[in-house]
């Protein structure tokens, strides 16, 4: 029996309290074999708490690309044209 929804993610983190935080694939947005566009950071993010539900997704802005999720902070990074944080 094949399911109906394969799940895939392109990136995620692991907070200090458990929680994951994925970015899911998006075949239209990661797949350059498939005409998709090339993604950079940013876009929605879902956050899965320890015992397994989703209990919310985030917008990370573009361009941000997160490196750290702590209980009070979000730390991301942002490169200018020239590649400079």
């Amino acid at each position: 029996m094949e399911p109906d929804l394969l799940s895939s993610f392109w990136r995620f983190l692991v907070d200090e309290d458990g929680f994951v935080w994925v970015r899911p694939y998006e075949p239209l947005e990661h797949a350059l074999a498939l005409g998709g566009r090339p993604s950079g950071p940013g876009g929605e993010w879902l956050v899965i708490s320890p015992d397994g539900s989703e209990v919310g997704r985030i917008e990370v802005p573009a361009g941000l690309e997160l490196v750290q999720v702590t209980s009070s902070s979000v730390v991301g990074l942002h490169r200018d044209d020239l590649g400079i944080e």
